[in-house]
């Protein structure tokens, strides 16, 4: 059986993306840069809360005394505890694939999950270690 793949292209305008071990990003056509680099742990990426949030519109709150991130943004709220792989949208309780924790200060997510609940498509670009968050 003869397969094709097509590539879908996508303008810059559209997406923010995201460079694994890279604070250099664009942001919908925009350089930018993150104060720390998207990383992979436990086999999944993950990207700073707060640029990926805020590049997508979103605001973000932090409560030290909980260790709590909320998100809130596209008429969702999202609660993320470091450590935990339990997160809340809009008050319901949802399992993440791994849990959101510190690195340099910053708090880093799951990329697919916050971008998803945010109203974005992920892709993933494995050739040059890319998170593309398609708005």
């Amino acid at each position: 059986m003869d397969l094709t793949a097509y590539a879908k292209w996508i303008p810059s305008e559209q997406c923010v993306v995201m460079t694994i071990d890279s604070t250099d990003a664009t942001v919908f056509g925009e350089a930018a840069k993150t104060d720390v680099a998207p990383i992979i742990a436990n086999n999944r990426t993950m990207l700073p809360a707060r640029f990926v949030a805020e590049a997508l519109g979103a605001d973000v709150a932090w409560d030290a005394e909980t260790r709590k991130a909320t998100i809130t943004g596209n008429g969702v709220t999202v609660e993320i505890y470091i450590d935990s792989a339990t997160a809340y949208i809009n008050g319901n309780a949802v399992t993440l694939d791994s849990p959101a924790f510190i690195r340099g200060g910053r708090t880093y997510t799951p990329v697919r999950f916050v971008a998803e609940t945010l109203g974005a498509t992920v892709l993933w670009n494995a050739a040059d270690r890319q998170a593309i968050l398609v708005k």
